[in-house]
């Protein structure tokens, strides 16, 4: 009745003097069952969750502190931006940082744009809603707290054209020297 091919499958019973280990086990079981529900923080290992919460806490403070990236652009004494010193700072080629300020010249330009279009925008609306409405005090208080926002957007504006201006001339320029400038005056 024994077939030999499925002895492989079979446990061996244990016989005599062996010891069951099947005891030691139902005793380990049983004991850390017991000792879970006793003291159910011995299942989490107190140092391993401090150091774990430490380090934590150590790679949070890394990434609120940033990369110690340096930002600026160095110029000559000519007020001039200097693209090697500042493409070797940044660990770019020239020719890397030429279309990098190239590109945020553009985004300059659209920045300004925009800003001015929407200043014309606000302020155009302000000059329908001064005209349709009758000229008394409480019509006047909203008029002129509507006219910081308009004052906004052009300075915005302006800004943005000088930047532009300074990325395309490639030099620290001030906004005098921006206003009386005989080149193009709007922003490319």
């Amino acid at each position: 009745m024994t077939d030999p091919t499925n002895l492989g499958r079979q446990r061996p019973v244990p016989t005599g003097t062996e010891g069951d280990p099947s005891g030691k086990r139902k005793k380990g079981l049983l004991r850390s069952t017991l000792g879970v529900t006793m003291n159910p923080l011995s299942a989490f290992p107190r140092d391993l969750i401090v150091e774990n919460g430490r380090l934590i806490g150590d790679l949070a403070r890394r990434l609120r502190a940033g990369g110690v990236r340096d930002d600026r652009l160095y110029f000559s004494d000519d007020r001039r931006i200097d693209m090697e010193a500042t493409a070797f700072a940044h660990g770019m080629t020239v020719a890397g940082l030429d279309a990098l300020l190239s590109n945020r010249q553009r985004e300059a330009a659209r920045a300004a744009y925009l800003a001015f279009g929407l200043g014309w925008v606000f302020f155009l609306l302000l000059l329908y809603r001064t005209v349709t409405t009758p000229l008394t005090a409480s019509h006047l208080v909203p008029l002129l707290e509507f006219l910081p926002f308009c004052a906004a957007f052009f300075l915005m504006a302006f800004r943005s054209a000088l930047q532009n201006f300074q990325l395309r001339e490639r030099r620290l320029i001030t906004a005098l020297e921006y206003l009386t400038t005989p080149r193009g005056f709007w922003p490319i």
